[in-house]
């Protein structure tokens, strides 16, 4: 997957975390989808992609994938997410196709996602921190992506999602609804059982979260809970 430790969602997707006992038992080589080691990967190894949004984000992430599906015989892609950029993070639109066709194992984490291809639950659902509870000690809270900051002039209490996940966990906890422009944030949110607003939907990864979200534009100023 996308190894950025100073994305708490990105770092905290990948099954092997989850799965690491039952993974053990083999020889393990974690690798970054930006960094890929392919003189240590052969033919007959057993490569499993994902999670995270990795599908159609950047051409170089969809031509390492595609390399990995013409090099190995057994490709898995575990709760993959369709991610392309709007606005000031746009990447453009022209990616190489991948043939899907060619994976072992496919699903992905987009809820009726035009392509079809089966849902999976991201694997961070699986965190133990998720299951905190705590009394509501403020209305909102705001959940900023590290690299997308908010302007938002509510006096509200605010964190980044470079946090580690107990901490952002703990935060919504506490909250009674939580604004964000995070995948993971909005995801755990809804996981946890609080409420949660999006704002700005900056790309295709959040038109097919499941349970929807209630929208906020910044610009517009107002909620679109369609």
């Amino acid at each position: 997957n996308r190894l950025d430790r100073e994305n708490c969602g990105d770092w905290n997707c990948s099954p092997l975390l989850y799965y690491f006992h039952y993974f053990s038992q083999y020889n393990v080589l974690r690798h970054g989808i930006d960094f890929i080691e392919f003189n240590e990967i052969q033919p007959e190894d057993v490569v499993i992609l994902g999670g995270s949004g990795m599908l159609h984000v950047t051409r170089s992430f969809d031509e390492n994938i595609c390399r990995l599906l013409a090099r190995c015989h057994h490709v898995i892609g575990w709760s993959l997410g369709f991610n392309t950029h709007r606005g000031a993070w746009a990447q453009g639109t022209d990616f190489p196709e991948i043939p899907f066709e060619r994976f072992s194992l496919l699903t992905i984490r987009d809820v009726h996602h035009p392509s079809g291809i089966e849902h999976c639950a991201d694997p961070s659902c699986l965190h133990p921190a998720l299951g905190m509870r705590a009394d509501i000690s403020r209305t909102y809270g705001v959940i900023e992506h590290k690299d997308l900051p908010l302007s938002l002039d509510l006096g509200a209490d605010t964190i980044k999602n470079n946090r580690s996940i107990e901490e952002i966990a703990d935060f919504i906890a506490h909250t009674e609804i939580v604004l964000t422009n995070s995948w993971h944030a909005a995801y755990w949110t809804r996981l946890m059982e609080r409420k949660c607003i999006l704002i700005n939907a900056w790309s295709t990864k959040f038109d097919f979260m499941y349970p929807p979200l209630g929208r906020i534009s910044a610009k517009e100023g107002h909620i679109d809970t369609q």
